[in-house]
């Protein structure tokens, strides 16, 4: 029970941050364990958006009148049905329907049309690699045929982007030529980029309906749709923005207010108080990745057609979103000013944002960072060439492209001649060019030692070493406490006297007081060179959606009463609640032999909010008894103990915690994976054994399991045995399989070096036999401890927990 125990303390401690990131963290959250940064920024996609291939598209009509029933449905956007073929599997019943405006009304000579297909369109589940909307652009105004995908690509390193990549569309056989491909802005991709995609999303432009919107006018408008504070009604705003997704009673008023924080705070308080309404920091990078590759269809330009604003609900914020990337990357606008509509209070996002002195450098930083790393001859024309030769045989063959194979070869070289002039416009900028601070050596200090995670409530320094040729006007910490939101600004110091080492050093520095268990930090550093500009910089370069972060670890109880024993994520028909309802369950089991109170405790599918949903008074659980709690959202006075949380069947962890109010005590804990519809994941033994999937018992004693390692080997295996387990010196492993083959045997330990191997021939009528002790360890001196040993046999895989004491 002790060893048991410690395994477990141990595995929680090392696999902190692979729980929480695994399970909660969106797709395009990383974490570098060597440098604790956690950045967010956008992943190759090697399916769906595959860069590196062109799929094809084979869209088939019933009717052959297809492309006029369209053009009739376009007003209404009402979808026609066909069948679609990708990369070999058909999925029926999808909705297809032109979209687009320019790119549908410029080009009425031409059948080029882009293309809005719903996956889902007859089947609420039917899913193509996971997204259930495709969209397919014709790249008007692109010759290149890339700018879109090229655009997507570099500046997702900055900001929230769609993916997008090529494909080729087939339509009753008939080739209808090279398309982008680009994700659509739905639920699925905020939870690529957001810790929670249940906010509000509206495109930044007139609805049809709307009555703002003049006959033969444009549907959008600087001043209307860019953010402007418009009043208190929330019905004038409904003209101008196009809702597009919510799941909130009243989301207009979240546009609202940001609108009016945005219109009314002081110049000065434009990061330190709008920062609660508005991602300033991302509305920067927004802002300098659109002006750097002069988008004209987004906000710097029209203000207010082809931008998205998020309502982010976890953190109470607005965000910008990029959306249209066709006309980008322009040889008319090399010249654009990087301060264009500085002035101009119709694009009041960037009037407020860069009428502030220390945020027009923290612009100026941004565009620095683009610069350096991505506005490269060197990193953009191989993209260039690399696209070219990808595509171009399909823009040869494509009878019905917008533009001429000349087009495209003229603009393939006016790309090129983009980036280079672009960068030398911009590098002649004197704000550009004043010389940064440099910041290195940043690190965390605590009684743990460098750059570890924190126990809780003790104190930590963070210092770092500034230069600057110029000298140093100031140097700013920003702290957060959870993995998303908004940050106290705090000064560091180096007079010697805040753990900064000698005055005047160059090392600065500052010592806070401990966090909670629990808490996730998050912190990045600001220098200000003493120069005319005070030009800043940052560290990480790309801060704030770079950052270092940090744990203050919770507690773990080494054996606890209550433990978690059984639960269900996927209830369908396994066991209703008092309500009658089928919704997820969690058994917890009193192991001791005593009662135990649980009123305090709590339950949380959060690491970083651990205390989520508090047991209520007089929940008592007797000494060897079982409690069902209902995971359900539905924690009013309804029969029956429901939490405000559901359980993810595409796994996620859970949590016990104990009532201590300084400290956040993990009583138990468990990190599960998929789970199938009506299978339970329990522990057995009962109360002590590991989790495995099972046929469910709630409320009752766990009699045996089904895991999907048994599964999986059981055409394979019909024995494995390990014992002893803990292990002294002797070690014994019995295998039977149904096949003749061989099962090779791997031990690992929690580094991942490989210190002992072995093969076994096995025979399905006999039980094959290994024995070994240390000394079979040859070249390793193998140490008590936890190892992991990996079992082989005819592709299948098993690996299992060992403890040598």
């Amino acid at each position: 029970m002790i060893m048991r125990n410690v395994l477990i303390f141990i595995l929680i401690i090392l696999n902190y941050f692979e729980i929480l990131f695994s399970k909660t963290l969106p797709d395009n959250y990383h974490y570098d364990t060597e440098q604790n940064i956690l950045s967010i920024s956008g992943i190759v996609d090697n399916n769906l958006y595959n860069l590196d291939s062109i799929k094809t598209i084979y869209l088939n009509f019933e009717e052959s009148n297809w492309f006029q029933l369209l053009a009739n449905n376009r007003p209404t956007e009402k979808d026609l049905t066909a069948t679609l073929i990708y990369d070999g599997v058909t999925y029926n019943g999808v909705g297809v329907r032109f979209r687009g405006e320019t790119s549908y009304m410029m080009t009425v000579m031409s059948q080029k049309k882009s293309f809005n297909i719903s996956i889902d369109f007859s089947d609420s589940n039917q899913r193509l690699a996971g997204y259930k909307t495709l969209n397919l652009n014709n790249c008007f105004q692109d010759p290149s045929f890339m700018k879109e995908v090229l655009f997507h690509y570099l500046i997702n390193e900055y900001i929230p982007a769609p993916k997008a990549n090529f494909v080729k569309l087939v339509i009753n056989g008939q080739n209808w030529g090279l398309y982008s491909n680009v994700q659509q802005i739905n639920k699925k991709y905020y939870s690529e980029w957001f810790l929670d995609n249940q906010g509000t999303s509206w495109r930044a432009k007139f609805p049809d309906t709307s009555t703002a919107k003049q006959p033969g006018q444009p549907n959008f408008g600087a001043g209307f749709c860019s953010l402007n504070y418009l009043g208190d009604d929330p019905l004038i705003y409904t003209r101008y923005y196009t809702l597009k997704s919510t799941t909130m009673e009243s989301p207009w008023d979240n546009l609202v207010n940001a609108c009016y924080k945005l219109s009314i705070l002081p110049i000065e308080l434009m990061y330190d108080s709008l920062q609660y309404y508005i991602d300033v920091d991302r509305s920067l990078w927004h802002i300098a990745c659109e002006n750097v590759f002069t988008d004209e269809d987004g906000y710097i330009n029209k203000g207010g057609s082809d931008y998205y604003a998020y309502y982010d609900d976890a953190t109470g914020r607005i965000h910008p979103i990029e959306y249209d990337g066709n006309s980008t990357f322009l040889i008319n606008k090399i010249n654009q000013s990087i301060f264009f509509r500085e002035t101009d209070k119709k694009y009041i996002l960037i009037n407020r944002l860069l009428s502030n002195p220390a945020l027009k450098q923290r612009y100026i930083a941004h565009i620095r960072t683009i610069l350096k790393n991505t506005l490269i001859e060197g990193k953009i024309n191989p993209l260039i060439d690399k696209f070219k030769s990808l595509i171009e045989n399909e823009v040869i063959n494509d009878n019905k492209k917008i533009y001429s194979y000349q087009q495209f070869l003229n603009s393939i070289n006016e790309l090129k001649n983009f980036v280079k002039n672009r960068r030398s416009f911009i590098l002649n900028v004197p704000m550009i060019v004043s010389n940064p601070p440099t910041i290195t050596e940043v690190k965390h200090i605590s009684r743990n030692g460098i750059n570890l995670n924190l126990s809780a409530n003790e104190p930590i320094t963070i210092q770092a070493k500034v230069q600057s040729e110029s000298g140093i006007k100031s140097v700013f910490l920003y702290l957060g406490t959870s993995l998303s939101g908004t940050f106290k600004k705090v000064e560091l110091l180096d007079d010697g006297l805040n753990s900064d080492n000698e005055p005047n050093d160059g090392i600065y520095a500052i010592t806070i007081p401990g966090f909670p268990a629990g808490t996730y930090i998050r912190y990045y550093i600001e220098a200000i060179s003493n120069n005319n500009f005070f030009t800043s910089a940052y560290s990480p370069e790309k801060a704030e959606h770079n950052v270092y972060l940090l744990l203050v670890e919770n507690k773990v109880e080494q054996n606890p009463d209550v433990v978690i024993n059984e639960l269900m994520a996927a209830n369908t028909k396994t066991v209703a609640d008092p309500q009658g309802q089928y919704d997820d369950w969690i058994e917890l089991f009193n192991r001791s032999l005593k009662d135990v109170d649980l009123a305090g405790m709590y339950l949380s599918d959060k690491i970083d909010n651990p205390k989520k949903w508090k047991f209520p008074t007089n929940t008592i659980l007797k000494a060897g008894e079982y409690l069902i709690v209902w995971a359900d959202e539905n924690s009013k006075d309804t029969p029956g103990l429901h939490t405000n949380f559901k359980l993810s069947a595409d796994g996620e962890c859970l949590l016990l915690v104990n009532k201590d109010e300084h400290s956040n005590t993990i009583l138990d804990s468990v990190n599960f994976g998929l789970q199938d519809k009506d299978i339970s994941y329990g522990r057995y033994p009962n109360g002590f054994g590991n989790f495995y999937k099972m046929n469910p018992t709630p409320g009752a004693y766990n009699e045996n399991y089904l895991s999907i390692e048994y599964f999986n080997l059981l055409s394979n295996f019909q024995l494995m045995e390990i014992f002893p387990n803990p292990a002294d010196k002797d070690l014994n492993v019995h295998i039977k399989t149904d096949k003749v083959g061989i099962c090779n045997i791997e031990i690992y330990n929690l580094l991942g070096q490989l210190i002992h191997s072995h093969s076994l021939h096995t025979f399905p009528e006999s039980t094959t036999q290994y024995n070994w002790n240390r000394s079979d360890f040859s070249g390793y001196k193998v140490q008590p401890g936890t190892y992991l040993i990996k079992f082989e046999f005819m592709g299948k895989i098993l690996t299992k927990v060992l403890i040598l004491l």
